[in-house]
């Protein structure tokens, strides 16, 4: 049986400990950074689009004898433009643009 001296056992223990290296590296945190930022400038970007997509998917599903508010997609967008203004195509989604970024 080999016996193995105290000073052979520091210089492998103190080697090994040297070369750990961190978990997580900058790469994998700036590549995760860049894909979320990127989904929050699209999804910001998009937003309004979404918006008037949403808008029209709810007064689908109203009683079929209520007469339609929302008729085409540019009308549904220029209306919700004209009576909210440009913030009522960008506030009802703005959750969206932050959950964005845990993707």
């Amino acid at each position: 049986m080999a016996t193995v001296t105290e000073s052979e056992s520091d210089i492998d223990f103190n080697t090994r400990v040297e070369s750990v290296k961190p978990v997580i590296s900058y790469y994998i945190l700036r590549e995760l950074l860049s894909g979320g930022c990127t989904n929050a400038v699209a999804s910001f970007c998009l937003n309004p689009m979404d918006v008037t997509k949403i808008r029209m998917q709810t007064e689908g599903a109203l009683i079929s004898s209520t007469p339609r508010i929302y008729k085409t997609f540019t009308g549904t967008a220029a209306l919700i433009f004209r009576q909210e203004g440009i913030l009522g195509l960008w506030l009802p989604g703005m959750g969206l643009v932050f959950n964005q970024n845990t993707y």
